[in-house]
């Protein structure tokens, strides 16, 4: 099998990685300072923040809780990432009827790079409708999310020709959050001026750190496809902390592309539900980590049990295997360190090996992204399938709801 007739659009927008962190960092710094940023005089107040996101913005916002709370500090702000829905419904954002003046200290923070789905335009809604004060993480501010938020950060996505299925549109809602919460700091004098140009030199010094190994992994991957293409079909991936986010993102990828089963997990629900699924061999597992991670241990037992299980294994990580304590034989992805005062970072990048590993198997097996058009040439619009369909595709079709209305 020859690795260039296996080329997507996907494949591609993993490639330009090392040379998008310094354009997208430009396209943050373009975003706030247009007038619809919020302005300081706002931010200084802030001392409640919320974070969500549908689908990979959930992810993303799984990834920015500890980043805000590491810039903004317990005592100055406290941080809260969750789904729309549970925000909107079913978390109360804040007791305004005690303490109406906690809503102009709050900021709910929407991750939506097209800004279509519904259950944020609600979240918003609501969140205005209590005095909460919204910002809209995007690079769509067109979109019905941008225009139910009070205030929008167009985060200025590089132009590229292949958009679908998202990867680099990720990057930069995760570098637009990331940078805005380090403005955060400084506006609120709890870091010192430079923060987010710092900030952004280790998001670029990652970049930079991936630029020598991207062929290489793209060639690993593609051997790796070869490999298990006719053995597998069902995914998993697991990861803890900052890492379940990479967990998510890669079985997102293996459905929009390839459409087979995929889910994903944490390295102590792997071991209690997952281990225990029929036909591992079946079963092609992504294992996440950090070896400065406080779950070594705990990761080490589940790719052990998941190997000697018959699984097909890759662990990704910025460490050898036997730095885990990883004692079976595991196929291995070793990638460079986060900065050690930013391990949370890692995320922005670790993602790649399971994206092209997604790609090539979607091209091998016959695949089509989003179930319809090609992968190397259809465009979103031309979706027809069951993704497009109003009775079945609500992400922009829910009806939206302000609960108090509903009470």
């Amino acid at each position: 099998m020859v690795k260039t007739d296996y080329d997507s659009k996907l494949r591609r927008q993993v490639m330009s990685y090392p040379g998008l962190a310094r354009a997208q960092v430009d396209g943050f710094r373009q975003g706030i300072r247009e007038a619809s940023f919020p302005p300081d005089e706002t931010l200084r107040n802030i001392r409640h923040v919320y974070l969500t996101g549908s689908g990979d913005c959930n992810a993303a916002a799984i990834i920015c809780k500890p980043v805000f709370e590491k810039l903004l500090g317990g005592f100055s702000a406290k941080v809260y990432a969750d789904t729309p829905l549970h925000i909107g419904r079913f978390r109360s954002l804040l007791a305004t009827g005690d303490a109406p003046g906690v809503a102009g200290q709050t900021l709910l923070v929407g991750l939506s790079v097209w800004g279509f789905p519904a259950r944020i335009v609600e979240c918003f809604r609501r969140a205005r409708r209590l005095g909460v004060h919204t910002l809209d993480i995007t690079n769509n501010v067109a979109s019905p999310v941008a225009e139910a938020s009070e205030f929008v950060l167009n985060v200025h996505n590089p132009e590229f020709p292949d958009l679908h299925p998202g990867c680099r549109d990720y990057f930069g809602t995760l570098t637009g959050a990331i940078l805005f919460a380090a403005h955060l700091s400084e506006v609120k004098g709890l870091r010192p001026e430079g923060t987010v140009d710092r900030l952004a030199g280790e998001i670029i010094g990652m970049a930079e750190a991936y630029a020598g190994l991207m062929e290489r992994m793209d060639d690993e991957m593609f051997r790796l496809a070869c490999e298990v293409k006719d053995k597998v079909d069902r995914f998993e991936a697991v990861g803890d902390g900052v890492e379940h986010a990479s967990a998510f993102f890669f079985p997102a990828k293996i459905i929009e592309t390839a459409g087979s089963f995929a889910t994903w997990t944490d390295s102590i629900h792997f071991r209690k539900n997952s281990a225990g699924y029929r036909e591992p061999g079946r079963i092609m597992t992504l294992f996440y980590g950090q070896a400065g991670a406080q779950n070594r241990e705990s990761l080490a037992a589940s790719v052990d049990q998941a190997v000697r299980a018959g699984r097909e294994v890759l662990l990704v990580a910025d460490a050898p295997a036997e730095a885990f304590g990883i004692t079976a034989p595991a196929r291995q992805f070793v990638l460079p360190k986060a900065p050690a005062e930013w391990p949370e970072l890692a995320p922005l990048f670790d993602h790649l090996p399971g994206d092209l590993l997604a790609s090539y198997l979607c091209e091998m097996q016959g695949g089509h992204y989003f179930r319809d058009g090609s992968s190397g040439s259809f465009t979103a619009d031309q979706v027809t399938t069951i993704w497009a369909r109003p009775d079945m595709s609500t992400l922009k079709g829910s009806r939206i709801v302000i609960v108090e209305e509903e009470a």
